[in-house]
């Protein structure tokens, strides 16, 4: 588990180096070598501690500063002896930097010693140590920074803990020394790796538990499965935190030292010694434990306690609430969930997985060494990855083992690990499975053969059935992270799953038939060759079907066979044994007709035999006590269904499409137990018994049964039936008895073509929430008295022949949906042409009155009241306009009116509204102002055919009107989309292309001055299929959900425009890129039928604030030199053009020109040509930037002005300007026009007047530099506009002087140099420009 891009910051994960030395001796040699420091060295040697001394290890021929320093570097712990002339030597002082550097940079230990000097004198530079230092200023006075650094080098060892051995016993002193030396050094801990991806995330959730603020001592529990980071994440936030507390300790493979012989002491002296810095003498583990309560009661520690799994050791290393001091922090890593709840750890870390992202960079740093894999081997690293799930210890591993490795060597390598499993990968995840209980090894190898997948409550069930006792045994591989619950179903991770294979083969790797259980088609197929009594499970399914030549009476010898499953495997017959033992029987497309006659059912619990050819399950009678599910879906040929006397304990009984079954047996109506059964579509299934007394029955589901024509009357009890679909049953009329299902919630007869009526008593339903009555034609009557069923949520009448709906149906107050699609036959019946009052419905959220031919009027004004209402559909009616009430509906999301063909006009729509339907709408005229929706998500108008909406509202502008009113509204603008007829993408749209996909460059400050972008797309369809359109950014699918619109409601008739906008922020939310810029967006248009083709398509980066274009004022840029626009067109057509990030770069001087000559810069905007407004004032801020707009700009302006030399600013934009033109390549468009606005062309050419001025200035301020201004000076000259020619011939491209007028000679061509230049669409370029003719 690792991350390269830690800062130290965050943790402590910087690898220290391999230490050469354990401690390096600084000293002044002639105040303490003969004496304090010679014995400290004696004693250091005698306890087997390597010692650097500085005038003893130098090896011959070395140069004694760099051997000193690389000394110093190569020292896990550095002794410096402060003595009374320590000062005085430049030698100590030098090297005392050094040691200093060390320990800021490399996680140095330094420990000071003041030998026969006070600790404040060396820190505050006082008495010997202060003439020391004058004497040293003297010295060094032309370098007295190196003087400064000595000083606060002193005064950073001194403030250091250490010893102060002044008037004290020195052989003590330098025993303690020696001893606390040793007690680190015998505990250091290993080096972590520097590259630790995934680590961040997993810190981030720890330090919220750890909770450094509570005063309390808190326990702090990391569990997972083995080879998941657990040490590793520990041990990083340890090196994190550490200093942060009186004392720590790293108790590493708690687990595997407990067990070895005096593990348990020496544990508890590492524990002691590392924290209180004292060994203790008792030798019972007792004493040791009350010692080390007493030590560290009052002490602020920090405990990691890696890898225990028995509570016994948390407790004889005294890790118990009340052992340790305020705001200590114990920290215990496990597999076993169960130990850290037992122990009352309340904060659990649950180590998760790597991200595939993180796997990948894992995986390559061992395998590459780099962050990512070799472009050849991608593919096969990501195989690893998949196989590996996120386990760090297997992508260490696999990754190590493949480093370096070709790619036969890989692929092979990939093959075998499939087969057998890395060893070092299963034996650290068997360390878990071995101190399993022998009925939880047995359930853990079930459920990795064959249940993984499968529900909790199916897999408990059969295990119990086998006596495994599986709740407890469930729990228990659950707390030790070898299997868990998500969604109700038990999962395990693959490696996992490998291991119990592994496990299982090596019962017998070259004999499969002597395994307990089988997994694979081709050990099945050799364990029937010569199969034995030892296989309890077989489990094969394969992706495709697939002949097989098996040994059937092999299944004779299978006398412990509990759990079988075979799955798209073709024999010819079926076996005449099965084993008496199966608990489990899942057979798809079993081959005999029958079950073998002497398989006894007495254990079985499930039974699976779908596409079966089973005719009848067997003969007569069979017990069955423990049968839970019979499942013969698609057994085609099945007649006859089991005596059910004998299957008293069966809950689901599944035989849908058994396409010959005409009836169940008699029993099935008097089965206590039952609670689910389907028949759905037995098309041959014609009675039911004539009484139901299913006390237990939950869910009958009877649809497509299109023989059954009536439904058993209601006996007893049988609340517990929920749910009740008869769709496209024969079923004519319902018994009376239906009130009897007092806890009926669904009631479906969708498409029950007989039945006419339904009877009063379903009243009595009063649990109804959901009655489905839709396309039963013949039904056209609904009792009054629904309306008491004040339960009733969803009520679907669509397309019967009612014609009266009940007015008590009006005053439902639950009601959720109501719908009326297709009843034509309502309107004519309807008193006053007006339907009931809507008030009384206060829930109601989705209305469908679809084709119910409601004409001006018909909709009541109180519609305006159903303040749930989100979905509203009217299409298909006569009205010919809405009431204005809708408008309130505050919570409408959807409104529906296609093919409302009378319908002239639409009242405002509510703000939240976020799809508008009027496809076929011909006669509508006008549409709502979409300038107030509010919604925070997309809004969309579609207009399909709206020919009179085309007509009044600017043809082909019409949706873009509605587009630029849309992004007039207040924020937020998360989106809209609006379809119209049309067939011209608007010239507003600034990138064009022909084809049906387009780029657009996303400025690299799109956050802070733009809102999103706006497409358009002109299409044709002549079927009925949806409009695509995928999102690329910077070429990659990063969307996976794209933006459509339909057209399968209709066909549209001529061509269509599709135009749509999108916020930035709103791209943000579709893949989480919060965090991530992106600078290239593809738009890609298609649809899946050929019936759609699309023409083009535009898009628009769309700036913030929005103006809209009607509101821009007119900019003019007049071209002058016909020299210049051919050579310009010259250009355009023989180039390959270059994607320039923006269009223009604007030069001008802010003083003179910003606030009056601002035309051109407004058109330019306008067009989107160059960025808003904020650059003008913020300028001189964004140097660095702007300079690099430059290079990245497709064409510069440069506006001379009267005083635009006075600025060594806009020289210096100048000359880049022209370096980068000259850098160009000879076919790469890069035009340089000048502009002179109230300076004489003659004063810019030759630096006359004020810029003479400015020169001469220049000349003075940069005098220094004077290459520097005849550089500018010189690229003035080349850059303006040559006098002495009123069409002005140009040097550099093109001439656009303002205010030159053309004769009319000149007319022509230059309509025929704006028609080339927009016409140049196939090179994308975006600079538009209006050419303005002047006569004389």
């Amino acid at each position: 588990m690792a991350s390269s891009s830690m800062q130290k910051a965050a943790s402590s994960s910087y690898s220290p180096p391999q230490w050469k030395y354990d401690v390096f001796l600084s000293f002044r040699g002639k105040d303490t070598r003969n004496n304090f420091t010679s014995h400290l060295y004696s004693n250091l040697e005698q306890r087997g501690i390597d010692v650097y001394l500085d005038d003893r290890g130098l090896e011959r021929g070395k140069t004694i500063e760099p051997a000193l320093w690389q000394a110093i570097e190569d020292s896990r712990f550095s002794i410096v002896v402060f003595s009374r002339d320590y000062a005085s030597s430049p030698w100590c002082l030098d090297e005392l930097v050094k040691i200093v550097q060390c320990m800021k940079e490399m996680g140095h230990t330094v420990l000071p010693v003041f030998y026969d000097v006070d600790p404040s004198e060396v820190a505050d530079q006082k008495g010997n140590y202060k003439k020391a230092f004058i004497e040293h200023k003297e010295k060094h006075s032309g370098n007295l920074d190196k003087v400064k650094c000595w000083s606060d080098c002193l005064s950073t060892v001194a403030n250091l803990s250490g010893w102060d051995v002044r008037n004290r016993d020195e052989s003590q002193s330098i025993k303690k020394i020696v001893e606390y030396i040793q007690c680190k050094l015998s505990f250091t801990l290993p080096t972590i790796s520097k590259n630790l991806v995934g680590i961040d995330s997993r810190l981030k959730v720890l330090n919220e538990y750890i909770d450094e603020q509570a005063n309390d001592t808190l326990f702090i529990g990391i569990c997972g499965m083995g080879g998941m980071g657990k040490t590793t994440v520990a041990r990083v936030l340890y090196d994190r935190i550490r200093w942060q507390f009186g004392g720590s300790c790293f108790l590493a493979n708690v687990r595997e030292v407990f067990a070895e012989k005096d593990g348990l002491c020496r544990l508890q002296e590492q524990l002691l010694s590392e924290i209180s810095m004292e060994l203790p003498t008792a030798r019972d583990s007792s004493r040791r434990i009350d010692l080390i309560k007493r030590r560290l009661r009052l002490k602020k520690v920090l405990l990691i306690l890696d890898d225990v799994d028995d509570e016994e050791q948390l407790q004889m290393l005294a890790a118990e609430h009340g052992t340790f001091g305020p705001g200590s922090r114990i920290i215990i890593t496990s597999r076993n969930k169960h130990v850290l709840d037992s122990h009352g750890v309340t904060r659990i870390y649950e180590a998760e997985k790597l991200n595939d992202k993180d796997a990948l960079i894992l995986f390559s740093w061992k395998a590459f060494k780099r962050d990512q894999p070799a472009e050849d081997l991608s593919e096969l690293s990501k195989q690893v990855v998949g196989y590996a799930n996120g386990l760090p210890l297997a992508l260490e591993v696999i990754g190590s083992f493949l480093h370096k490795r070709g790619l036969r060597e890989w692929k092979s390598a990939i093959d075998r690990m499939n087969d057998i499993p890395d060893r070092k990968i299963i034996d650290v995840l068997r360390i878990s499975f071995d101190g399993l209980h022998e009925l939880e090894k047995k359930i853990f190898l079930d459920i990795a053969c064959f249940l993984k997948g499968m529900k909790k409550d199916r897999i408990t069930r059969l295990l119990d059935s086998c006596g495994f006792h599986a709740d407890i045994g469930m729990q228990a591989l659950i707390e030790k992270s070898l299997i868990r619950v998500s969604r109700d179903e038990i999962r395990m991770h693959n490696l996992l799953q490998k291991m119990g294979e592994e496990i299982v083969r090596c019962e017998s790797p070259e004999e499969p038939g002597r395994r307990s259980r089988l997994c694979t088609y081709k050990d099945v197929c050799d364990a029937l060759k010569d199969s034995t009594g030892k296989i309890e499970s077989i489990f094969v399914d394969l992706p495709k079907a697939k002949e097989a030549p098996w040994n059937m009476t092999a299944f004779s010898k299978m006398t412990k066979l509990r759990l079988l499953k075979i799955h798209n495997v073709d024999l010819s017959e079926g076996p005449e044994y099965l084993s008496n033992e199966l608990r489990f029987l899942e057979w798809h497309a079993y081959p005999s007709k029958s079950l073998p006659a002497c398989f006894r059912l007495d254990d079985l619990v499930e039974l699976y035999m779908s596409c079966s050819s089973i005719e009848q399950l067997w003969c007569g009678c069979k017990i069955s006590v423990n049968l839970k599910i019979i499942n013969l879906s698609n057994s085609l040929y099945l007649t006859n269904t089991p005596d059910f006397t004998g299957i008293p304990n069966l809950e689901s009984l599944i035989l849908e499409g058994c396409a010959s079954l005409s009836e169940v047996h008699p029993s099935f109506g008097r089965h206590k137990k039952l609670q689910f059964v389907n028949l759905v579509n037995c098309n041959s299934f014609r009675i039911l018994p004539s009484h139901l007394e299913m006390e237990s029955l939950k869910v009958c589901t009877l649809n497509g049964c299109s023989k059954l024509d009536k439904f058993p009357d209601i006996v007893g009890n049988m609340n517990c039936l929920r749910e009740l679909r008869l769709d496209g049953t024969a079923i004519a009329e319902l018994s009376s008895s239906f009130h009897c299902l007092a806890g009926l919630v669904l009631l479906s007869m969708n498409s029950c073509g007989n039945l006419e009526s339904i009877p009063s008593s379903i009243s009595g339903l009063k649990s109804l929430k959901r009655l489905d009555v839709s396309d039963c034609s013949e039904l056209t009557n609904i009792p009054e008295n629904l309306g008491e069923v004040e339960s009733l949520e969803e009520f679907d009448a669509s397309g019967t022949s009612i014609r009266q709906p009940p007015a008590s149906i009006f005053l439902l107050k639950n009601l959720k949906v109501l719908s009326f699609n297709g009843c034509k036959r309502i309107a004519v019946n309807l008193t006053d042409q007006v339907l009931p009052s809507l008030s009384g419905l206060c829930s109601l959220e989705e209305l469908d009155l679809r084709a119910c031919n409601l004409g001006e009027g018909a909709v009541p004004e109180d519609i305006g009241c159903l303040s749930s209402l989100r979905s509203l559909n009217l299409s298909r009616n006569n009205f010919v306009s809405l009431p204005k009430s809708i408008n309130q509906l505050s919570r409408l999301e959807k409104l529906a009116l296609n093919d409302c063909v009378m319908l002239e006009s639409l009242p405002e729509v509510p703000l939240k509204v976020q799809k508008v339907k009027l496809d076929g709408c011909l006669r509508l005229k006008e549409i709502p102002d979409p300038i107030k929706l509010s919604s925070l998500k997309r809004s969309e108008f579609k207009c399909l055919n709206c020919w009179e909406l085309y007509k009044h509202n600017g043809q082909n502008n019409m949706g873009l009107n509605m587009l630029e009113k849309y992004l007039q509204g207040s924020s937020p603008r998360p989106g809209f989309s609006i379809v119209v007829p049309g067939n011209e993408i608007p010239g507003w749209f600034t990138h064009q292309s022909k084809e049906s996909s387009i780029r657009v460059q996303v400025p690299s400050n799109y956050i802070d001055g733009w809102m999103g972008f706006a497409a358009c797309v002109a299409f044709s369809a002549y079927g009925k299929s949806p409009l695509f359109c995928h999102f690329k950014v910077d070429g990659k699918e990063n969307y996976p959900s794209p933006m459509y619109i339909g057209c399968n409601s209709m066909q549209a008739l001529s061509d269509h425009l599709w135009l749509f906008y999108l916020s930035f922020d709103y791209l943000k939310e579709l893949k989480e890129r919060e965090n991530e810029a992106y600078t290239e967006l593809e738009l890609s248009f298609h649809s899946y039928e050929r019936g759609v083709k699309v023409k083009n398509c535009g898009v628009r980066l769309v700036n913030s604030p929005y103006t809209p274009s009607w509101q821009s004022p007119t900019g003019r840029l007049i071209v002058a030199s016909k020299e210049a626009a051919s050579s310009y067109i010259d250009s355009l057509a023989n180039s390959s053009y270059c994607q320039w990030m923006h269009d223009v770069f604007f030069s001008f001087r802010g003083e003179h020109t910003s606030n009056n000559f601002t035309h051109l810069y407004t058109a330019l905007v306008q067009r989107g040509i160059i960025r808003g407004d904020t650059e003008l004032e913020y300028l001189r801020v964004i140097e660095s930037s702007l300079l690099r707009d430059i290079k990245e700009s497709g064409l510069s302006i440069i506006k001379f002005a009267r005083d635009y030399a006075c600025s060594a600013w806009w020289f210096d934009e100048l000359v880049k300007i022209v370096g980068f033109m000259k850098k160009m390549k000879s076919d790469t468009v890069f035009p340089v026009s000048a502009v002179s606005y109230n300076v004489e062309q003659s004063r810019v050419d030759a630096q006359a007047e004020s810029y003479t001025i400015v020169f001469d200035k220049d000349e003075e301020d940069f005098s220094e530099d004077m290459e520097k201004v005849r550089r500018w000076m010189d690229i003035l000259t080349e850059v303006a506009i040559s006098s002495g020619s009123e069409s002005s011939k140009r040097v550099n491209g093109m001439d656009w002087p303002v205010g030159n007028r053309f004769h009319g000679t000149d007319m022509e061509f230059l309509l025929n140099f704006r028609k080339k230049v927009l016409e140049e669409n196939e090179l994308d370029i975006d600079f538009e420009f209006d050419v303005t003719l002047e006569e004389n």
